[in-house]
């Protein structure tokens, strides 16, 4: 190094290189970090936790009890249809293990098939019957007169296979209308003779 001459500028001291980070060594004054694999701190995560928490929505049970209470009143007042399509809505915002809107629109079918039965439009009851039938979870709502009326359609219609099934689940259902379902099953035996006969010729 050359002699500094007079009027030269002060020379700066030399200065180290910087150096390269060496990795896993800690650099004065920085964040310590947490080895690989370690679980987090309490309450680290909990922000994270909180914001991909999604809870899940209750059903309306406002609405659900509303529905209720307008298709009681429609079933009051006899204007059926009307309750039949409420009672269908509650049945979509009934909670988990509530029935009553099931048991509702069972009593809404029964009402509904009346008329048609009393006209003798026994292919329109035997659908209604067979879609409440159809409903799920509707078992424990089924009684004995649902079966006899879908059997006397079904006699009706020449369905003796299936007539004959309806009688069997009307009896098993309700023992007391054994009686009434006398004159069915000789009406059923009558014409399963008469198949058997004509089968012959």
């Amino acid at each position: 190094m050359q002699p500094r001459r007079p009027g030269d500028p002060p020379r700066r001291p030399n200065q180290p290189k910087s150096l390269k980070p060496v990795p896993g060594l800690k650099r004065p004054g920085a964040a310590p970090q947490r080895p690989a694999g370690l679980a987090p701190r309490p309450g680290q995560s909990a922000k994270r936790d909180a914001i991909k928490a999604t809870p899940a929505t209750p059903p309306d049970s406002n609405a659900y009890q509303t529905a209720l209470f307008d298709g009681e009143r429609f079933f009051k007042s006899k204007e059926y249809d009307t309750a039949f399509e409420i009672y269908q809505k509650a049945l979509k915002l009934a909670p988990p293990g509530d029935s009553r809107a099931l048991g509702q629109l069972c009593r809404c079918y029964r009402k509904r098939a009346r008329k048609p039965f009393k006209k003798e439009q026994f292919k329109t009851v035997a659908k209604m019957l067979e879609e409440m039938l159809a409903l799920d979870q509707v078992t424990p709502h089924l009684k004995g007169m649902d079966y006899k009326i879908l059997a006397e359609c079904y006699l009706e219609l020449g369905k003796l296979k299936k007539a004959d099934a309806a009688i069997d689940q009307a009896l098993r259902l309700k023992p007391e209308l054994e009686y009434d379902l006398m004159g069915l099953e000789k009406r059923l035996k009558t014409e399963l003779l008469n198949q058997e006969m004509n089968g012959l010729h």
